[in-house]
């Protein structure tokens, strides 16, 4: 194999490189400032209509040119990710009743196809949602098996004041200042 000089070599053209400015720290301790490659996309599509898998069907198929179609695409932004994110979850919707409506007109037999683009549609809603919370939460697991209680065990007498409490839902945060604050 003949390798190529370092001159002849080029980015591919689907992929733009620029450089940033980074600290990164060193072994030692040490700081220093480098230029490290950012990637993103250059928007330029190397499709060609005479090998194009869309060939045979495309409108706008024309021998020995170029794809007539581009889509420039960015995602920088929370709001440009939620909305890619919202056309993918479109499409594969639309995808999913598409196959499923195949399965119906083929006697309606459960089809192991559909199965997985329904839960592939459901695992795209749920990474949506999941990125969309904001909600911050703790959860807090106590086990006790000896005769004191959990809260007995962590805060001594104090833990009485649970006492007064109304056996309805509780304020984890006001009940633990309550508690701190007895003396």
């Amino acid at each position: 194999m003949k390798a190529r000089e370092a001159s002849q070599r080029q980015y591919l053209p689907n992929a733009r490189v620029t450089t940033k400015s980074v600290v990164e720290a060193l072994g030692d301790g040490t700081e220093v400032v480098r230029e490290a490659p950012i990637i993103s996309s250059s928007g330029v599509s190397v499709r060609n209509c005479n090998t194009c898998f869309l060939a045979a069907n495309c409108p706008a198929f024309e021998a020995d040119s170029d794809c007539a179609f581009s889509l420039p695409v960015e995602i920088k932004t929370k709001d440009q990710l939620v909305s890619v994110l919202n056309t993918m979850i479109e499409i594969q919707t639309g995808r999913t009743l598409f196959a499923q409506f195949g399965e119906e007109l083929n006697g309606g037999y459960p089809d192991p196809n559909v199965s997985q683009e329904m839960d592939r549609l459901f695992k795209m809603v749920e990474r949506l949602k999941k990125m969309e919370s904001s909600q911050d939460f703790i959860k807090i697991e106590m086990r006790r098996e000896a005769s004191a209680g959990a809260l007995s065990s962590i805060f001594g007498d104090r833990a009485s004041i649970l006492k007064e409490l109304d056996s309805g839902p509780v304020a984890s945060d006001n009940v633990i200042q309550q508690i701190l604050e007895t003396d």
